[in-house]
C-alpha cells in the first residue's frame, strides 16, 4: 500500500488528489514529548478519514518518561478510530543511548495497557545501533532507510523510502511509504482474550470480596476504578499478608512460569511468591521491589498477559 506521513509542516492542498494519486494510509503526526501537539492533526485527520483512507497516529518521542509522553499522546488521540497501529517515532538524539530500548518499550506496554496497539518507526542506523529486538521486536516496524529498493532491517511493516517526495494534492516534499498489512491494526489481537476477561473478572470480584472495592466485576477494564483500588491493595499486600486475590497473583504467576505448584503456601504471600514476583519484575524491566502496584507498572503486566 502507498502511503505518506505528514504534520503541520506540510502543506496540504487536496486530500482527494493525494487518494486519487494512489495513496491509501495517511500517518499524521498527533504530539511530541510530553506537552506538544501539533496544530493541524485532527484537521488531516478528518479529511482523510472522510475520504475512506487509511489513518495512523504517530507520536515524537523524547528523553522524558515514557509513561507521561504515552499519556499525553493517549489524552490526544485516544477516541478517534483509526486503522493502523500507534506509531512511536524513535530517532531522537536525546534517546539515542542504552535507554531507547526501555523507552520504547514502557511506551508501548502503557498504549497496550489501554487497549491501543503500539508500532515502532525509526530509521536503519538507529534500528541496529541503538534497540534489541529481544527487547522491542514485537513491534510492528515502520523503517526509513533511503536509496535503497529494501531496508536492511527485517522483517517491517512499512518502509519509508524518501524524505523528498512529491504527491499530488501536496505543496512541496512529503515522506513516501510502502506498507504491508502489518501496519494495520488486528481487531482480533486487541481485545483481551476470554480466558483473560474471566482472569479479570475473577480480580475484580476478590477485590470487592476481600477488600470491598464496590466495583463492577464483569471482566471489564476500568482504569478510574480499577487502578484505586490496585494501588491500595499493592500497598498491604506485603509477605505475610493472606487473601484471594493473593492466591489469584499465584495463579498468574503459575501460568507465567514464575512459580511452581507446591511450592508456595496458598493465598499466603510468602517467599517463594515474593521471589516470582521479582523475578518477573526484573524480566519485565520493572522494579525489583516485590511491591504489586499500579504506579510501578506490575499491574499492567497481570492485567495485559
Amino acid at each position: 500500500m502507498k502511503g505518506i506521513d505528514i504534520f503541520s509542516g506540510n502543506n496540504i492542498q487536496s486530500f482527494q488528489q493525494i487518494k486519487s494519486s494512489g495513496v491509501e494510509v495517511v500517518y499524521i503526526k498527533a504530539t511530541e514529548g510530553r506537552t506538544y501537539t501539533d496544530k493541524t492533526f485532527y484537521d488531516f485527520y478528518k479529511q482523510a478519514k472522510a475520504l475512506g483512507l487509511k489513518v495512523g497516529f504517530y507520536h515524537y518521542l523524547r528523553g522524558n518518561d515514557p509513561v507521561i509522553e504515552a499519556q499525553h499522546f493517549l489524552s490526544v488521540v485516544s477516541n478517534m478510530p483509526v486503522d493502523c497501529v500507534y506509531a512511536i517515532d524513535t530517532e531522537d538524539d536525546s534517546i539515542r543511548n542504552s535507554s531507547a530500548n526501555q523507552r520504547v518499550r514502557q511506551f508501548a506496554d502503557h498504549l497496550k495497557s489501554r487497549g491501543k496497539a503500539a508500532g515502532l518507526y525509526t530509521y536503519d542506523s538507529f534500528y541496529e545501533e541503538c534497540l534489541n529486538k529481544n527487547i522491542i521486536g514485537d513491534l510492528p516496524l515502520w523503517v526509513a532507510h533511503y536509496g535503497v529498493s529494501e531496508p536492511n532491517v527485517k522483517p517491517y511493516a512499512g518502509f519509508q523510502y524518501s524524505e523528498t517526495g512529491r504527491v499530488p494534492g501536496i505543496s512541496g516534499n512529503v515522506d513516501l511509504n510502502i506498507f504491508n498489512d502489518g501496519i494495520l491494526l488486528d481487531t482480533t489481537i486487541v481485545p483481551r482474550t476470554p480466558v483473560l476477561k474471566e482472569q479479570i473478572q475473577a480480580l475484580e470480584y476478590w477485590l470487592n470480596v476481600d477488600y470491598n472495592a464496590h466495583i463492577l466485576d464483569d471482566g471489564l477494564i476500568r482504569h478510574h476504578e480499577l487502578d484505586p483500588n490496585l494501588e491500595a491493595v499493592g500497598k498491604i499486600i506485603t509477605k505475610g499478608h493472606k487473601s484471594h486475590l493473593v492466591q489469584w497473583i499465584q495463579q498468574k504467576l503459575e501460568g507465567y512460569g514464575y512459580l511452581k505448584k507446591g511450592s508456595y503456601i496458598d493465598m499466603l504471600y510468602d517467599e517463594p511468591t515474593f521471589q516470582a514476583v521479582t523475578n518477573m519484575q526484573k524480566n519485565w524491566q520493572r522494579e525489583t521491589s516485590g511491591k504489586i502496584l499500579v504506579s510501578n507498572r506490575t499491574w499492567e503486566i497481570f492485567l495485559n498477559n
